[in-house]
């Protein structure tokens, strides 16, 4: 599993979830709902969050390894199952 994919799903399990976009170096994901904006997934696991690419920050190395240890304690999501 590549960094990108690890990311995205991390943020998925925490609520947000994959919206469409016109960009092909970034995988965006609308945050969950109490952290708003978007979040933008490079290809090799850079992560970036604002309302637009261009007018987002990049994330810290520690943000990032807090987002997957935060995702790993939370039980999957399962409505999309449903």
């Amino acid at each position: 599993m590549t960094k990108q994919e690890l990311y995205v799903e991390a943020l998925i399990k925490m609520g947000g979830s994959v919206v469409p976009s016109r960009t092909r170096k970034y995988i965006v994901v609308e945050g969950p709902s109490n952290s708003g904006g978007l979040y933008y997934v490079g290809k090799a696991g850079a992560v970036r969050k604002g309302n637009t690419v261009s007018n987002s920050i990049s994330l810290s190395n520690n943000w990032k390894a807090s987002l997957l240890k935060a995702a790993k304690q939370q039980p999957y999501d399962t409505k999309e199952q449903s």
